[in-house]
This record gives C-alpha cells, sequence and structure tokens, in this order.
C-alpha cells in the first residue's frame, strides 16, 4: 500500500509538466507595462560648483522632469541668500559641464523663487543633458558671470 504522503508526491511529479505550460501561458497574456517616458534631473546650487568657484553663502536646487516623448522639459529652481539678476541654463561641448562654462541653452523667464518653466528641448539639447553637459546657474549684480551653479544630471535610473 503507497502511503498518503508518497501518493501526493506521486501526483505532483506527474502533474507537473500539465502544470507549468498553463503558468506560462498566463504570464504571456499580461504584457509587460511600456517603458515610462518620464526622466527626473536635478542639481545642488552652490557657489563652490561654478567655474571659477565664487565665495558665497547662497544656496539654490534645480530639480526638471523630462519627457522623451514630448521633448517637454519642466524645471523648477528655488533659491536663497541672493537677488538674481539673470538665470540660465547653459550647454558645454566638453565631456562634461563639472569644470566647464558653456553659452546660454535656456534662459528662465522668470527670477522670483520658485523658478518655475516648461519648455521643449531641440535633440542636441536633450543629449546634452543626458550627457551631463549642462547647469544651471543664477547671476547677480556682485557676481556677474554666475554666483550659484549646479550641474544637471539624471536622478532616476
Amino acid at each position: 500500500m503507497i502511503k498518503p504522503k508518497k501518493l501526493v508526491s506521486v501526483f505532483l511529479l506527474a502533474a507537473a509538466p500539465l502544470l507549468l505550460p498553463a503558468c506560462s501561458s498566463s504570464s504571456s497574456s499580461n504584457p509587460p507595462t511600456p517603458d515610462d517616458p518620464n526622466d527626473r534631473f536635478g542639481a545642488a546650487m552652490s557657489g563652490a560648483n561654478e567655474v571659477p568657484p565664487v565665495s558665497t553663502s547662497a544656496t539654490g536646487n534645480y530639480t526638471a522632469n523630462y519627457n522623451r516623448e514630448t521633448r517637454a522639459l519642466s524645471y523648477t529652481v528655488t533659491y536663497q541668500g541672493l537677488t538674481p539678476t539673470m538665470g540660465h541654463i547653459h550647454s558645454v561641448t566638453a565631456a562634461t559641464a563639472a569644470g566647464n562654462n558653456g553659452p546660454v541653452s535656456i534662459g528662465f523667464t522668470s527670477l522670483t523663487s520658485p523658478i518655475v518653466g516648461q519648455t521643449t528641448l531641440t535633440q542636441e539639447q536633450q543629449d546634452a543633458m543626458y550627457a551631463k553637459r549642462t547647469y544651471a546657474n543664477l547671476h547677480t549684480t556682485a557676481n556677474p558671470g554666475g554666483e550659484i551653479r549646479g550641474n544637471i544630471a539624471q536622478i532616476d535610473p
């Protein structure tokens, strides 16, 4: 006589080949979700990040969402300890924004914290941002070349 535990084991071993195809076909009926087209970017802004560095107690923060499908960049810049006269996102042609200066790519339309804006990027601007060749900075009367700066980098995988 076969013991009940052995009977269950024999049944499960015999049924396994029949159950596995059912499991695999159910997973193929639920396709994976499409890739989210939104990426987040950020930068801590300080005088130490300016090129050359600036001695200041002012600080700021740049955060942005970029949609790869629509190319829409939505950004927010907050700051404290300064009164900006200009603000921009710059792009550099060097391998990285860190330690390098470049021309204005996108101008901020407001200078009141929080600076909130949206723009559509060109392919060149998008490529520079993903390659870490962009930075945000705020200029002041005391530091017309820029008082605080943050090198922009992607902050999500």
